[in-house]
Order: structure tokens, then sequence, then C-alpha cells
């Protein structure tokens, strides 16, 4: 396997934890290191550590969902800004729009990533200044 010979070729022949996320290809691949750095004793604490689960695709999972209780707001904002910015014409009208309002805001709109939470947060945070 590639990340055996990896770790092998870099010097690491011991092993405490493997950060991972939680996709069941990892499980395969972390079933796989176990069996082969276990029995020359390259696990630390026996393997107990060995496949620790990627904290930030955790919470990005969890705000993911949550966000799907807000999703008819989140998805009108996600179209507001799309057709904004799919047009220099209307960009640029936006533009001359935020001047007549003397709306104070040096960000532009941007649109998000629908499988990460933080372009979502940058998106609404960015677009509530054009309220």
């Amino acid at each position: 396997m590639v990340i055996e010979k990896c770790l092998l070729n870099w010097g690491i022949d011991k092993l405490f934890t493997v950060t991972v996320g939680n996709a069941s290809s990892n499980d395969v691949s972390i079933g796989y290191l176990r069996k082969k750095f276990n029995p020359r004793e390259g696990l630390v604490q026996n393997g107990k550590y060995l496949h620790m689960r990627c904290i930030a695709h955790i919470v990005n999972l969890s705000v993911v969902e949550g966000l799907k209780e807000m999703n008819k707001s989140v998805e009108r904002v996600r179209g507001v800004v799309r057709y904004v910015r799919q047009s220099l014409a209307r960009l640029q009208k936006f533009k001359e729009c935020v001047v007549v309002e003397k709306i104070e805001c040096k960000k532009m709109l941007c649109l998000d990533v629908c499988t990460r939470w933080n372009p979502t947060y940058l998106m609404l945070d960015t677009a509530q200044n054009f309220e």
C-alpha cells in the first residue's frame, strides 16, 4: 500500500494515530495499517488510538446538516448572489446601487460551495451587509 511505503520511506516505523475523514475507504486503509504495523510492534498503545476521525470534517458535516433547517433562506440568498454575479452588467448595476444606497462595505458578494459550511457563512455574512 502506498501509505505504508511512504511511512517507511520517511523512517516512520511506529504509529500512534492517523486522522482521516469518515469515508469507508479510510476504514479499509486503517485496517491495513493495523495489520502491517501491529505484528512488528509498530503501533503505540497497541493501536488503541490509531483511527481518529477528523474533527474539522465532523464539524463540517454537523453544520451542513444544521444549515438544511434554513435551506429555503440560504437558497434564496444563493440565488440572488448567483444572479448578480452571472453577468458583468448586473454586477455593475449592483455596485451602482451600493453607491446610491451609501452602503459602506468593502466586501463583494461571493457564492458559496454547498458542501462546506464556511463559504456559506461568508456568503451569508457578506450578503447581510447589502440587505
